[in-house]
């Protein structure tokens, strides 16, 4: 019989050491904002360009909140000098700042402001450089009597945007939008327009594209016996175009709690809320189409209806007319994530009842979803499995297949918690997340990238190149991978090697005494793979093959 053999040919498409601004280290990760008092509540939006901008609330006066903002570019180099640049530092609090992308590298950043006695709306746009855009600590969105307050905002596809409310003005909660221009001008009625103000109170507005620069809102609806779930479209010209005061998506016995909507990808929407309906917490969905067709079953079709609670969801769409659903089951102090991708007509296309994407020990809770930007996703969590509160992620593929570890790879463990979890794609298959830590006593503002492969630091694509670097000779024999290093005097070395998909195949840490990475590649199949060898601040990175 015979033996078959792996033989490894080898082309070096770049080595070349660059700055790693990005930390690799979980342990470590980087500040965005350590300023003396309370930074808190951070967001964050795409520059654009492979980095992020985040905005927060920050009581480094040590009397009240303003909101700050900071952007970080691709590399992991801070744009606007320490601590972030001033977006509006008025007396009294600013808080609970939202933001979206201007289209331009910048953003447009809405927050609650109580300068007035009450919170009312402001916002303002902030270039790529740093510098407000609009008038001096922000425009008027709502200033109407008593409270304006659980902002939402979505692009409204022109470099402006568009935000939702809870509104307090009448005798109930009711909810009010409003679109602002690229130039700072509001588009709609004076102090927003009124989505619902039916009897009973309306909760937690949520908004979603509709494609055409328009709005499609979704909110937690109490004019009946219990909370129910509500939508209404509203065009780019402000006008309404659902039956007043919106349509019913699920009217179920029981409580429907807390929804959330994305796009379906054709000027439709898809809902995902938790359901009371069967004496326990469930996961329920529902679609509507152009025109407020609903699509599923007469108040929504079950996602998760397992034994225990199932709580909070987020979605996102899967880029072909479904979505893909993530949550928290079970109780607070066992709580694990789980996610499900459910089809264009209503099919769950994963495990019945969802996978877990982290049922690891201790409390997993407050997940959040973005796209892969391959029609998969990456879900990011607060994760107690080590007693404090840390951050982890995974990244998942449109079948439910785990590219990064079983159970999440570590984004940070630093000491003391973590939390306010937020992330964003880094335009290619990898993400930048944004929490409040506390690793200083108080709390402050980091973040930490994540490559498509699960590799922290800088990615392989942002460093291809030409160029022959002599610290490091790459040399394939007898199914056998060795880099020899050279005038390399840091100690600590970390290879990491990914197949063409981006899947983590083969990772070392060593202590570089002797100047030599082995890698045995029995068991490779044949294929592209990428390297990247990091020792202190430089990356190293190649390309090669397996025949």
């Amino acid at each position: 019989m015979k033996k078959n053999t792996l033989v490894i040919s080898l082309f070096i498409i770049f080595i070349h050491p660059v700055s790693a601004q990005w930390s690799n280290n979980p342990a470590v990760n980087n500040a965005i904002c350590t300023e003396t008092g309370l930074q808190e509540y951070p967001r964050l939006t795409t520059d654009g360009n492979g980095g992020a901008i985040i905005v927060w609330q920050d009581m480094r006066n040590g009397t009240d909140y303003d909101i700050y903002a900071q952007r970080i570019n691709e590399d992991g180099v801070i744009q606007w000098g320490a601590g972030g640049v001033s977006v509006c530092n008025l007396s009294a609090n600013q808080h609970a700042p939202v933001i979206v992308s201007d289209g331009a590298g910048g953003a447009i950043i809405a927050w609650e402001d109580y300068f007035s006695g009450s919170d009312d709306i402001f916002a303002q746009r902030i270039n790529s450089n740093g510098i407000p855009q609009w008038t001096l600590n922000g425009i008027s969105i709502c200033s109407a009597n008593n409270d304006q307050e659980y902002i939402d905002i979505i692009s409204d596809g022109a470099g402006g945007a568009i935000m939702a409310w809870e509104d307090n003005y009448g005798t109930n909660v009711d909810i009010y939008t409003q679109r602002v221009n690229a130039s700072g001008a509001t588009q709609w009625l004076f102090d927003g327009t009124a989505i619902c103000t039916e009897t009973g109170d309306q909760y937690t507005p949520k908004l979603a594209e509709d494609g055409s620069g328009g709005a499609i809102i979704t909110w937690e609806d109490q004019r009946g016996t219990d909370p129910d779930i509500y939508a209404q479209h509203i065009n780019w010209a402000g006008v309404i175009s659902g039956p007043a005061n919106g349509m019913v998506i699920s009217n179920a016995s029981g409580w429907q709690f807390s929804p959330s909507v994305c796009s379906d990808g054709s000027g439709g929407a898809i809902f995902v809320w938790y359901d009371k309906r069967n004496g326990g917490w469930d996961i329920y969905a529902q679609k509507v189409i152009t025109g407020g067709v609903l699509q599923w079953a007469a108040n929504g079709i079950a996602v998760n209806t397992a034994t225990g609670d199932q709580l909070y969801p987020n979605l996102i769409s899967d880029q072909n007319g479904g979505a893909i659903i993530t949550w928290q089951s079970g109780t607070s102090a066992a709580g694990d994530i789980y996610a499900q991708r459910i089809g264009s007509a209503g099919n769950l296309i994963w495990a019945a009842n969802g996978i877990a994407i982290c049922n690891a020990s201790d409390e997993q809770a407050s997940s959040e979803i973005i796209s892969d930007n391959s029609d998969g996703a990456i879900i990011t969590w607060r994760d107690s499995r080590n007693g404090n509160a840390d951050v982890y992620a995974q990244r998942v593929t449109s079948d439910g297949e785990f590219i990064w570890n079983n159970n999440g790879i570590e984004i940070s463990t630093a000491d003391n918690h973590q939390e306010n979890i937020k992330l964003v794609s880094d335009g290619n298959d990898g993400a930048i997340f944004s929490w409040g830590d506390l690793r200083n006593a108080d709390t402050d503002i980091f973040v930490q990238n994540v490559c498509g492969s699960g590799w922290m630091g800088v990615c392989s694509s942002s460093v291809y190149s030409t160029a022959h670097n002599s610290s490091v000779s790459v040399i394939s024999a007898n199914n056998k991978l060795t880099l020899q290093l050279e005038n390399i005097s840091e100690l600590l070395a970390e290879l990491r090697i990914m197949d063409a998909s981006g899947r983590l195949v083969f990772s070392q840490n060593k202590v570089n005494t002797t100047n030599r990475f082995e890698v045995s590649t029995n068991g490779f199949s044949a294929g592209v793979y990428f390297l990247s060898l990091q020792t202190g601040t430089e990356v190293y990175a190649a390309k090669f093959f397996v025949n």
